[in-house]
């Protein structure tokens, strides 16, 4: 291996670990493929860093068209004054922090291709000292550029994170492998003020989504102590139109004499609670008619 192949190498390895996003203990995250919200898909964390009490995520590799989400565990409750709590809101807030990040994903963009395929080329072609550095002159113009304009974006929008700003600014003007993945830590930050239920409700077209939506509604029923609050779920689901008029009855195919009302998993006769949902009762599979 060359040394300009293992450049190559590490300078991938490092914006891998880039990918890697951390949030608080029993958060979720939605990704859109295309940047489209109200179609997002549900994404589990793949891993739990206890040491550092975060849930462990990937995100998308490419820092656009693609857009992660986080969804903090915390219920409206216990933070209220700092949600956003009406579906029509989040997507509206959502809308802006897209219109808001273009600039910084089109230098992303650029950064990426600057390092990862103008710069090889130039590399691989000229083997001119002179020309190289130029080359790399330029690179570093445009992560400075992509500093500053994450600086003024940051301090506009996530105006108390005076420490993260100052960190990730001079990470951006620095590391070719930190600055393509600059905008996420706006998007990231931003979306835990979103309430979850909320955040959820305005992505119900996903089916993985609404499968969540159901689950936490039967846990506020049939949960001894469900993470959200009934009235909670009930707004987010009149905001988005939704009726959850049969999503307490009990699942149509079972195949175990028993099931958990909140997540429908079948049990045999010797379990009493069910091993997924916290001690929640099993109940028997009704008879057919």
């Amino acid at each position: 291996m060359t040394d300009g192949q293992s450049f190559y190498f590490v300078l991938s390895l490092f914006y891998l670990i880039e990918c890697i996003k951390f949030a608080p203990l029993g958060s979720e995250a939605l990704v859109s493929r295309t940047g489209k919200f109200g179609t997002c898909s549900l994404r589990q964390p793949f891993t739990t860093a206890w040491g550092l009490k975060k849930s462990v995520f990937l995100a998308p590799l490419l820092p656009w068209p693609a857009s992660m989400y986080f969804l903090t565990g915390d219920n409206d409750v216990t933070c209220r004054s700092s949600r956003i709590l009406l579906v029509s809101s989040i997507r509206h807030h959502q809308a802006f922090l897209q219109k808001a990040t273009q600039p910084l994903r089109a230098l992303a963009i650029l950064n990426l291709l600057n390092f990862f395929v103008f710069l090889p080329i130039v590399y691989v072609r000229t083997y001119d000292e002179r020309t190289i550095l130029w080359t790399l002159a330029y690179c570093y113009a445009t992560l400075l550029a992509a500093a500053l304009h994450y600086r003024r974006l940051h301090k506009r929008l996530l105006p108390r994170e005076g420490a993260d700003r100052l960190k990730t600014t001079l990470y951006t003007s620095l590391l070719p492998w930190h600055a393509p993945r600059a905008v996420d830590e706006i998007l990231l930050k931003s979306s835990l003020r979103w309430s979850p239920i909320a955040t959820l409700a305005a992505n119900v077209q996903n089916k993985a989504i609404l499968r969540r939506l159901q689950y936490h509604w039967r846990a506020v029923h049939y949960h001894p102590a469900p993470r959200f609050n009934k009235s909670a779920i009930a707004d987010a689901l009149a905001q988005a139109d939704i009726s959850p008029a049969d999503w307490l009855e009990p699942p149509t195919q079972l195949d175990s004499p028993q099931y958990c009302p909140c997540c429908h998993s079948g049990y045999e006769t010797q379990a009493t609670h069910c091993s997924d949902c916290d001690g929640v009762a099993l109940r028997k599979e009704l008879p057919s008619p």
